[in-house]
């Protein structure tokens, strides 16, 4: 095998495809995709983010999103270096309760018809937690490295990019919301890849 002497660069950013799905590998669908582009910012019952209601005071899981790239690999690729993520989120209160944000996950998972592997992930605890108690959403962005492994992939996997929110809340229902806005780069990841050639 001949790997392509230079890496490949592919930056994908993560939308919802409103009532549309794509299939999976393993034989299940998502409208949960990573795009080379964003989809236009008029598209139709498309959601800009998923937002949930958080009542818990102690710290728990409150976001569990993958997004898929639907554009499959040509050819087996390897990793060039460390996928660089970018997640948005917004975090709303009711002017008296804080809600919290205390870690976020960012993984790489590759699904084929077998089931998910994970590629590789990285978890940020903040030692200021992020938080808010006004009554619209304060946004920040967390962007980070994912250490990978180096394994071959092969052409027929579709490559994960997973998302998991960790907070809680002072008392009250407030909200967290993952961002993946229509025409925007809210949510993306960028993977640096090297590829197979045929050999001279």
């Amino acid at each position: 095998m001949r790997l392509s002497s230079f890496p490949y660069t592919v930056k994908l950013y993560a939308q919802h495809i409103g009532n549309g799905s794509v299939s999976l590998p393993n034989g299940s669908t998502t409208d949960l995709v990573l795009l080379r582009e964003p989809i236009s910012q008029a598209s139709y019952e498309c959601d800009d983010g998923y937002e949930v209601t958080a009542s818990n005071t102690t710290e728990a899981l409150l976001i569990d999103k993958t997004f898929y790239f639907i554009g499959p690999f040509l050819k087996s690729f390897y990793f060039a270096d460390y996928p660089l993520a970018k997640v948005r989120i917004g975090v709303k209160g009711d002017g008296t309760n804080e809600v919290h944000i205390t870690k976020v996950l960012l993984s790489i998972v590759a699904l084929s018809p077998s089931g998910s592997t994970s590629l590789g992930s990285t978890t940020l605890t903040f030692s200021t937690e992020y938080s808010s108690k006004a009554t619209d959403y304060k946004i920040f962005d967390v962007q980070a490295l994912i250490p990978t492994t180096s394994q071959e992939l092969p052409a027929n996997v579709a490559i994960g990019y997973r998302i998991k929110i960790w907070g809680y809340v002072d008392g009250g229902d407030q909200y967290v919301k993952l961002f993946y806005t229509r025409g925007s780069s809210d949510t993306t990841v960028i993977i640096n890849y090297m590829q197979e050639e045929e050999a001279p």
